[in-house]
């Protein structure tokens, strides 16, 4: 896939959005965002490290991201936070 394919960019983007983003139950692994999407691996590595950066995700076993839930206020769930 070509970075600059915009189009393709925006459809990676809203997969990424819908499966993970707004999922609070999504849990994903490096390979299966890389087959999910078709991109390669460099690629989902970059998604998921934005998706760290963000405090959308943590890292919830070795090598499995999931969701940050927000939790009521006054309340911190438990993240940790990794370098991809």
């Amino acid at each position: 896939m070509d970075r600059r394919d915009q189009r393709r960019r925006t459809d990676v983007i809203r997969s990424v959005v819908d499966q993970i983003v707004h999922n609070p139950d999504s849990r994903v692994t490096i390979s299966e965002l890389k087959d999910l999407l078709s991109i390669p691996e460099s690629g989902a590595r970059r998604i998921i490290h934005n998706l760290l950066k963000a405090g959308l995700v943590y890292e919830a076993s070795p090598g499995v991201w999931a969701r940050v839930v927000k939790l009521p206020s006054g309340q911190h769930g438990a993240r940790q936070r990794r370098d991809v």
